[in-house]
């Protein structure tokens, strides 16, 4: 799994991933956890291409996450509206980031990021 997270802490994130499904091979999922309870979206979007980019959009209450295979092509919708009140009262703020999980410990597994950018309002 690798892809980009918004996260608060492990009770509470949303993260949208790159993976590998048996059947339809590269894919993307998005899990999220609210207060402790974790829930893995019904969809999968198949990926066809190498690369893959990811983004998202903040925008006070709500995150959107979009995707792209292609960097001049225009950025899909992936999945619903995330409400980023339940990102929220934790100590340290949320955060924004890479995340890269080997859930079967093959230790040899890796993901490349070419960038991440960050643009705030500041």
């Amino acid at each position: 799994m690798a892809g980009l997270v918004l996260y608060l802490n492990e009770e509470n994130y949303y993260y949208c991933y790159v993976t590998w499904d048996e059947k339809i091979g590269k894919c993307l999922r998005m899990i999220q956890s609210i207060k402790g309870e974790v829930y893995l979206d019904p969809w999968i979007a198949p990926l066809f291409n190498r690369k893959t980019y990811l983004k998202i959009d903040v925008n006070n209450k709500n995150a959107q996450f979009y995707l792209k295979e292609i960097e001049n092509a225009q950025w899909k919708i992936v999945g619903a509206i995330k409400d980023m009140t339940t990102l929220s009262g934790g100590f340290t703020g949320n955060f924004v980031g890479i995340s890269v999980h080997d859930l079967n410990k093959k230790r040899g597994s890796y993901a490349d990021f070419s960038f991440f950018e960050y643009k705030g309002k500041d």
